[in-house]
């Protein structure tokens, strides 16, 4: 006995060794048989919060009226036949190719094994149920909920794809770090887009005050506003102000903390941004009529909403209320006439949607059970099953579009075609067809089972995108990093009823709408009046009703002259400047005038005021006789020239005379003189 007791232990460790690969290798020689149908199983990890801890009596449990919809979108997928519709074409028909003489076409049929993790609302539960599945050979983690980032980080690190339909962690963005990360719910800075293509339609791109919520528990608003922040440097948009407050603020409570900040604001700002829970707005609003602002239409308030809005009709008073109010508190709604809000789109046949998810939620595998049954009712579905169901069913389009490169691949090499490369997410919506047949029957299929993981490397996922008709096909749909890249930049139509959109990191845009005041029916409400239609950079808003300003006009986000007149000002002293050179400059050539004029009177006084003056009586002529005058410098006798003057004497003395035609003498004759 004890002699074969190696052999068995060899025997046990060669078959946990070898038999996953020789299965491997048997599925690799199905899915080379073109002729044959390839089958696949692909184990689905979802991960849900709906039960509590022991102990535990505050967790909310999102999972109880979200993980129906899971269910769902595989009942559809398999009601529409959305796989076993692959089919090769080539030509305009259907490939096809000699196989003993008969003709048969390529096609692929996919079976999806559930695996569910609870988390019960833990980080640490949540991150151990990752590697949980990954030890399960998931080939797609649905989820997780609550938390994101570290589950993110270690399905990148196993090279899992991970597809949330409830996280909104920003961080998980960053595609260095999360490359198999994506998400169908619209993280929470998407908004931040919205709110910079409403600045930027209006001009309002200066002196903006950000204000934002904040608290030890909540930090959603804070990541939006600093989110935000960085989005309007990067628009050339400037806040003068980003003023946080602790939140939420919930009027009659405490001491509005909006009236100091409005006081300490309203002399260099007229735009504010305020993101916070929808109810606060109310209190920024009421703050700005206490300080008399809202009259003349200079001031605006621009709210922003980040919750998903779960009604399918939209409630145009919500803002009016008080939530911890008395009823009888009512408030004017004429005080948002100076207000407008971003909000997130509400879906579109939410009700339907809510009943269908309703119903699975109450088989197998979940069995919740509906109290409201026994009467009609059906529990209030959350928005996020929409992204759940979105998840599953993009995760099926990249699986889809996967396959099909494959077999148009395999066709060419035996036509010697260009195979074709067909991305288009469009016309796969399950969603949209028909709802007649949703059960699934809780058997699993008799199809090839997959139980072991390649463990690909990243420099192996690089050589493979360079060659995919080379590739496996099987690796290729576990390669978490490869279906990750094909949920980015695609369009779909997503279960919220609404055109969505991923964007370049594999996030959901998300869509917004614009509320403003408005009265229909003799009733004043917050109604839409536009919404943002999604483009590469930043959506464009669409206008569906004229906001109705409370000046005829937008505000301007600052004064023509400054808040305190100091452009204008600018312009005053730069035109007294000018007009001050210019008088300067006159001041100097009357001046100027005023001393030449000055200077010339002095010399004809100092003339007219010398004492040697000659009397020319006393002057007697020398007829006929000259005296000789040397020109020169006495100090160089060598150079000199001789004149002749006539000569006269005055008193007694003999003088040379020069006679000059003239009996006035002018200004000159007199400087010469006195010289």
């Amino acid at each position: 006995m004890g002699i074969w007791m190696p052999f068995k232990l060899l025997s046990i460790c060669f078959c946990l060794l070898f038999c996953p690969l020789m299965e491997t290798n048997e599925i690799h020689r199905r899915v080379g048989r073109s002729s044959e149908p390839i089958r696949l199983n692909l184990t689905v990890g979802y991960m849900t919060g709906s039960t509590r801890k022991a102990g535990d009596q505050e967790y909310s449990r999102p999972g109880l009226t979200i993980s129906g919809a899971l269910t769902l979108a595989l009942s559809d997928l398999k009601a529409g036949k959305f796989f076993d519709s692959i089919t090769v074409y080539e030509n305009g028909s259907k490939f096809k190719r000699e196989v003993h003489g008969s003709r048969k076409s390529t096609e692929v049929d996919i079976g999806f094994i559930l695996e569910i993790a609870e988390t019960y609302g833990s980080e640490v539960t949540s991150v151990r149920q990752v590697a949980n599945l990954w030890r399960k050979n998931v080939s797609v983690i649905i989820g997780p909920q609550e938390s994101c980032l570290h589950e993110a980080m270690l399905a990148s690190s196993f090279n899992i794809p991970m597809i949330s339909y409830f996280c909104t962690d920003e961080e998980t963005s960053d595609k260095k770090r999360f490359p198999t990360f994506t998400r169908t719910r619209p993280p929470d800075a998407a908004i931040s887009r919205a709110v910079a293509s409403l600045l930027l339609k209006y001009g309002w791109t200066s002196s903006l005050t950000l204000i934002y919520s904040e608290s030890s528990d909540d930090q959603r608003f804070k990541r939006v506003a600093k989110s935000l922040s960085i989005l309007l440097q990067k628009q050339n948009m400037t806040t003068r102000k980003e003023i946080p407050y602790r939140g939420p603020y919930y009027r009659g409570t405490v001491d509005n903390p909006f009236d100091s900040i409005v006081a300490q604001t309203k002399d260099k700002t007229r735009i504010y941004l305020v993101i916070s829970e929808y109810f606060e707005h109310l209190g920024f609003v009421l703050a700005l009529e206490k300080h008399k602002l809202l009259d003349k239409g200079e001031y605006l308030v621009i709210g922003v909403s980040i919750d998903d809005y779960e009604e399918e009709e939209w409630n145009p008073t919500r803002y009016f209320k008080c939530l911890l109010c008395d009823e009888k508190d009512k408030v004017d709604p004429g005080i948002f006439r100076s207000y407008i809000g971003i909000v997130a789109s509400p879906p579109r046949n939410f009700t339907e949607f809510s009943h269908r998810v309703n119903d699975f939620m109450e088989k197998e595998p979940f069995e919740f059970p509906n109290p409201l049954k026994s009467i009609g009712g059906y529990k209030k579905i959350r928005i996020e099953a929409a992204y759940l169901y979105d998840a599953v069913v993009l995760y099926a389009q990249a699986l889809r579009t996967i396959i099909q490169e494959y077999l148009s691949q395999q066709s060419s090499l035996v036509s010697g075609s260009k195979p074709e490369n067909n991305n288009d997410f469009s016309s796969m919506t399950p969603f949209s067809g028909s709802h007649s047949s949703f059960g699934i029957d809780g058997h699993s299929p008799p199809h090839v089972q997959w139980h072991s993981r390649s463990n690909t490397t990243k420099s192996h996922n690089a050589h493979s995108r360079r060659s995919h008709g080379k590739k496996d096909l099987l690796v290729r749909l576990l390669d978490g990093e490869e279906i990750s890249q094909r949920l980015r930049n695609i369009s779909y139509r997503s279960a919220t009823g609404h055109e969505s959109e991923m964007d370049e990191r594999g996030d959901a845009k998300g869509n917004f709408t614009l509320v403003s005041l408005k009265n229909r029916n003799g009733e004043y409400g917050l109604y839409p009046v536009g919404f943002f239609r999604q483009s590469h950079d930043l959506p464009e808003l669409q206008l569906t009703e004229e906001i109705q300003w409370v000046a005829g006009s937008p505000p301007v986000s600052e004064p023509a002259c400054g808040f305190s007149g100091e452009k204008c000002k600018q312009d005053h002293n730069h035109n007294a400047i000018i007009v001050s050179s210019i008088l300067m400059v006159l001041t100097m050539l009357a001046a100027s005038g005023g001393y030449l004029i000055f200077r010339h009177w002095r010399l004809s006084r100092d003339m007219d005021t010398l004492l040697w003056r000659i009397d020319k009586r006393d002057i007697h002529w020398e007829n006929g006789q000259f005296f000789p005058i040397n020109r020169g410098s006495q100090a160089s006798l060598a150079k000199f020239s001789t004149v002749f003057a006539p000569l006269v004497t005055y008193r007694e003395r003999i003088f040379a005379a020069k006679a000059m035609d003239t009996d006035v003498l002018d200004s000159n004759m007199k400087h010469q003189l006195k010289l």
